[in-house]
C-alpha cells in the first residue's frame, strides 16, 4: 500500500505556512534518519505538520507509533511508557518537561527527540519521496484508551485496520481527493487521527490544520481555506450553534423563517433562505460530521434548517474507529446510521453490541 507520495501540490496548511506533499515527505525521511535503533516510538504533541512527518517516518522505519494524549501529567506519561516500552519520543517544547518527567519516573532508556528543534538540512535528498506499507497486518498504531475500568489499555490497530475504514469511506463516496478537510480535533484520538490526518494523507485532499479553537478562528478558517469536509465532536457543534442560534434569534423576521424552514423540512429550500449562514462558514462545507458522542438532536435539527445536516456515526478506538455512519442521502437525526461496507453486527441477547469486520 502506498500511503503517502508526491502529489505535486499542497498537502497541509498550518498557520500561515503551506507545505507541498514533497516538503512533508522529505520532513518524512529526514525524521526516519533519527531513529537509529529499532523498537516503537511515541508521538506525543499538539495538532501541527511535524506530527505527520513523526507518525509516518516510524511507519518508514517499520516500526509502530504510540500516539498518547499531549495533556498527560508526568505520571500517566511514565504509566504508558511502562506499558509500551517505546525506544524514542517525539515531542514538542509545549510537552517536553512532563515527557521528561514520565521517562524519569519509568526509569526507561528511552531517548527524546523534540521537533521544535529539528532543522531539514537544504542538502538531505530522500532515496524516493513515497511511504510503502509492505505488511498490512503489522501493528500501525498503539492508543491509549480510558475504557471503563482500571488503568488505561494500549490499544493495537493493524494498517489493515485502519485501511477498512478509509476504503468504506471512498466506498460510500462521501470524501474525495477534491476535498478540503479541516483538522480541529486532537490527534491522540483515532477519530480525528484517522479522519483528518491519514484519510487526507492517503487520498491525498487538502488538509488545514487549526492551531486553536474558537467559534471565530473555526468560522474565519471555514470561509478562508474554502473548508468542504470538517469532522467534529458534540461540543464543536454546540459552540457553532450557540453564535449563530443568538443571531437567528435576534431577528424576528430571521426567526419566523427559521421556524418556517424547520416546519417545511427541506434542506435545498433552507439551503436558498440561509445562504449568508452558509456563506458565512465558507459556502463549501458539503460533509460536516459528528462523532464521539451523541449530538443533541435539537442541535442537529437545527444545522439542517439552516441547510447544514450534521451526519452522525458510531464507533470505538478498537474498530479504528467507525461502525455505522450516516449517509448524506439518508441521513437520519438523532440515529447513528448503517454499517460501513464489509462489517456485520449483531445485537446480543443482553443488548450488547457486537461487531465484526476488518
Amino acid at each position: 500500500m502506498k500511503f503517502i507520495y508526491d502529489r505535486n501540490k499542497t498537502a497541509v496548511i498550518f498557520g500561515d505556512r503551506e507545505y507541498s506533499y514533497k516538503e512533508i515527505i522529505k520532513g518524512i525521511k529526514y525524521y526516519s534518519t533519527l531513529l537509529k535503533e529499532s523498537g516503537k516510538v511515541v508521538v506525543t504533541m499538539e495538532n501541527r505538520p511535524e506530527m505527520i512527518c513523526s507518525i509516518f517516518s516510524i511507519w518508514d522505519k517499520k516500526e509502530t507509533a504510540i500516539v498518547l494524549d499531549s495533556g498527560y501529567t508526568g505520571e500517566q506519561f511514565a504509566y504508558a511508557f511502562s506499558d509500551s516500552e517505546p525506544r524514542y519520543i517525539f515531542t514538542s517544547k509545549k510537552v517536553l518537561e512532563r515527557v521528561k518527567e514520565g521517562v524519569e519516573l519509568s526509569q526507561k532508556n528511552i531517548e527524546i527527540i523534540v521537533v521544535d528543534d529539528i532543522v531539514v538540512p537544504e542538502s538531505f535528498t530522500p532515496d524516493n519521496y513515497e511511504v510503502v506499507i509492505d505488511d498490512l497486518e503489522r501493528v500501525a498504531l498503539l492508543l491509549y484508551t480510558s475504557g471503563t475500568t482500571g488503568n488505561p489499555k494500549g490499544v493495537m490497530l493493524t494498517f489493515n485496520n485502519l485501511e477498512s475504514n478509509l476504503r468504506a469511506i471512498r466506498e460510500i463516496e462521501l470524501v474525495n481527493d477534491q476535498d478540503r478537510v479541516l483538522a480541529i480535533l486532537p490527534y491522540h484520538h483515532i477519530l480525528p487521527l484517522n479522519l483528518t490526518m491519514l484519510m487526507p494523507m492517503y487520498f491525498g485532499t487538502f488538509l488545514v490544520i487549526l492551531e486553536e479553537l474558537s467559534s471565530e478562528v473555526l468560522k474565519t478558517a471555514l470561509k478562508k481555506h474554502k473548508i468542504s469536509v470538517i469532522i467534529g465532536v458534540p461540543r464543536v457543534w454546540e459552540m457553532l450553534h450557540k453564535a449563530i442560534m443568538g443571531k437567528i434569534n435576534s431577528s424576528f423576521v430571521t426567526k419566523k423563517l427559521f421556524e418556517l424552514c424547520k416546519k417545511i423540512d427541506s434542506v435545498a429550500l433552507s439551503k436558498k433562505i440561509f445562504k449568508k449562514v452558509s456563506d458565512e462558514l465558507g459556502g463549501c462545507m458539503r460533509v460536516v460530521v459528528s462523532g464521539g458522542a451523541k449530538l443533541d438532536p435539537e442541535v442537529s435539527a437545527n444545522f439542517k434548517a439552516l441547510g447544514l445536516p450534521i451526519i452522525e456515526g458510531y464507533g470505538l478506538t478498537e474498530t479504528s474507529p467507525i461502525i455505522t455512519f450516516n449517509r448524506p442521502n439518508n441521513n437520519v437525526i438523532g440515529s447513528a446510521g448503517e454499517p460501513i461496507p464489509d462489517i456485520e453486527i449483531k445485537i446480543a441477547e443482553d443488548e450488547e453490541v457486537l461487531v465484526r469486520g476488518a
